[in-house]
C-alpha cells in the first residue's frame, strides 16, 4: 500500500471530463474510438506538417464537428489524441478551427492558443485515466504494481508518469529514460530533499540511495526506474514501531524533555507546525506511515539536527503519530 497525498483539485477541463465519466459509467480502459464517434465525425489522414489532429470549423452547439486525425500516429498515441479533440469539442470556450499537437510533456506558453492545447491536454488525461482510479490503485498497492494497473488505461507510459506527478506516495519517484540514462520525464515526491539534479537516472540513484529501485522496459528502448522508500515495506520498521508505541508515555512529555535538553524550547510551534502541516497532507497514513513521515520530514531540517539526534526523538515520533492515527 502505497503512502498517498489527498486526491489533487480538479481543474474545470479535469471536471468536465469527470462529468462524462460518470454521466456515461465509463470503465477504464476507456473506448475512446466509439465515445469520439457521439461527438463528431472522423477522418484519418496523412499532415504535411507536424500537426497530430485538426478539429474543423468548431462554431456552435449546432454543428457537428469532424477531426482530422493522423494516419501515422502510434495506438496509444491515438488515442489520448482522440480524448484530446473531445476536450476541444465539450470544452465551452474552445472554438474555432484548431490545429493540434498532443504532446502530454509538451511545456506551453503563456498565450491562448498553447493555453486551450494545454486544457485539452487535462481533459484526455483524466478521461483516459481518472484521478479516483488513481487514488484508488494506489491506496491498495505499492507503487510497481499501480503502475502496472495503470498501463491497462492504454496510455503511454509518459502520459502516466505526468498524470502521477500530485499522487504520489511519500519519497518516491518515477522516471522514464532512454538507453543512456537520460531523463525524458520524472515524477518525483522528494520534497524533504534539498535541490539536486534530475537530468539523468545517476543523480536520482544518488540522491535514493536507501531506496528500492525497480526497472520496467517501455516503448523504443526506453526503460521505466521505480523508486520506493524501503522502509515503508520494511518488517523490520513495524517491529520497531511497535517496540516504541509499547511504551506507556506520554508524547508531549518527551517532546518536552527533548526541548528542554536540547535548550531549544523557541521552536516547539515550529515543530508543531510542520506536524500539522504532515497530518493534513498525508490523512490517509496508517499510524505507522505517518511514524515514517514525522521521522524522516523531521530529519531533513537542518534546524532540528540536535532534537534529531536525541535518543528519544523516535520514541516520540512513533508516540505522536499514534496518539493522531490511534
Amino acid at each position: 500500500m502505497a503512502t498517498i497525498n489527498r486526491p489533487p483539485n480538479l481543474n474545470p477541463p479535469s471536471k468536465l471530463a469527470l462529468r462524462l465519466i460518470n454521466r456515461d459509467k465509463i470503465e477504464i480502459p476507456v473506448d475512446i474510438e466509439i465515445l469520439i464517434k457521439e461527438f463528431a465525425d472522423i477522418e484519418e489522414v496523412i499532415f504535411p506538417t507536424n500537426v497530430d489532429a485538426v478539429l474543423l470549423e468548431k462554431k456552435d452547439p449546432f454543428t457537428r464537428p469532424k477531426i482530422l486525425v493522423s494516419k501515422l500516429l502510434p495506438k496509444n498515441r491515438l488515442r489520448f489524441t482522440l480524448a484530446h479533440e473531445l476536450g476541444h469539442i465539450l470544452i465551452p470556450w474552445h472554438v474555432g478551427t484548431i490545429f493540434c499537437h498532443t504532446d502530454a510533456s509538451y511545456i506551453y506558453e503563456n498565450d491562448t492558443y498553447w493555453k486551450i492545447e494545454k486544457e485539452a491536454n487535462e481533459f484526455a488525461s483524466e478521461l483516459l485515466i481518472n484521478s479516483n482510479w488513481i487514488f484508488s490503485v494506489l491506496s491498495k498497492n505499492d507503487l510497481v504494481t499501480a503502475f502496472n494497473i495503470f498501463r491497462k488505461a492504454n496510455i503511454s507510459d509518459q502520459a502516466i508518469i505526468i498524470k502521477l506527478q500530485e499522487f504520489l506516495p511519500f519519497e518516491s519517484a518515477i522516471a522514464l529514460c532512454d538507453a543512456s540514462g537520460k531523463i525524458i520525464s520524472l515524477a518525483e515526491h522528494l520534497k524533504i530533499h534539498k535541490q539536486f539534479e534530475k537530468s539523468t537516472i545517476f543523480s536520482i540513484r544518488e540522491t535514493l540511495q536507501n531506496h528500492q529501485e525497480i526497472c520496467l522496459q517501455s516503448s523504443g528502448n526506453r526503460l521505466i526506474y521505480i523508486f520506493q522508500d524501503v522502509e515503508f515495506n520494511s518488517e523490520t520498521s513495524k517491529k520497531n514501531f511497535e517496540t516504541l508505541t509499547s511504551f506507556k508515555e506520554n508524547e508531549k512529555d518527551i517532546f518536552i524533555e527533548i526541548l528542554k535538553s536540547q535548550n531549544k524550547m523557541d521552536l516547539s510551534a515550529k515543530i508543531n507546525g510542520i506536524i500539522g502541516n504532515a497530518n493534513n497532507q498525508y490523512p490517509y497514513a496508517t499510524d505507522f506511515e505517518f511514524y515514517l513521515i514525522l521521522k524522516k520530514i523531521l530529519s531533513h531540517r537542518d534546524s532540528l539536527h540536535g532534537i534529531v539526534l536525541d535518543s528519544r526523538f523516535k520514541k516520540f515520533c512513533a508516540l505522536k503519530a499514534k496518539s493522531i492515527r490511534p
